[in-house]
C-alpha cells in the first residue's frame, strides 16, 4: 500500500509534475494564440510581395531596368524578409510561478510611478 501524501508533498509532486507553455492568456490558449502570431507574420509578407508587385507593375516596359525585367521567384523572394516566429519553451509549475511572482515584483507600482511622471511634466508644462 501506498503511503498517503501530506498537502506539502502533493504540492510538491504537482510542482514538479505539471509544466506550462507560456501563452499569456490560459494554459490552454497556445494553440489559438501560436495562430493568430503565425497568421500575423505571414499576412506581413503577404503585404510586402503585394507592395512590391504592384511597385513594378506601375511601371512601364520602357522604364524597367535589365534587373526589373529579369524578375524570377527567386530575386522576388529575396526582396521579402520573413520574421522568424520562436516558441517559448515549456516550464514546471515551480518555473512559472517563480516567474510570474517576480514579475509582479518588477511591476509594482508602475502606475504610480507613471503618474507622478505625467504630473511633473504637466506641471513642467504651466511653470
Amino acid at each position: 500500500m501506498s503511503k498517503k501524501k501530506t498537502p506539502k508533498e502533493k504540492k510538491d509532486a504537482a510542482y514538479e509534475r505539471k509544466h506550462y507553455t507560456f501563452a499569456w492568456n490560459s494554459p490552454q490558449g497556445f494553440q489559438k494564440s501560436w495562430k493568430k502570431k503565425k497568421n500575423r507574420v505571414n499576412r506581413v509578407v503577404r503585404r510586402k510581395s503585394k507592395a512590391l508587385l504592384h511597385s513594378i507593375e506601375g511601371l512601364s516596359y520602357t522604364e524597367l531596368s535589365p534587373e526589373q525585367e529579369s524578375f524570377t521567384d527567386q530575386l522576388f523572394r529575396k526582396g521579402l524578409s520573413k520574421k522568424k516566429l520562436r516558441k517559448i519553451g515549456v516550464v514546471s509549475l515551480r518555473e512559472k510561478v517563480e516567474q510570474k511572482i517576480a514579475d509582479r515584483k518588477n511591476h509594482s507600482g508602475f502606475n504610480v510611478h507613471n503618474r507622478a511622471r505625467q504630473i511633473e511634466g504637466f506641471r513642467g508644462v504651466l511653470f
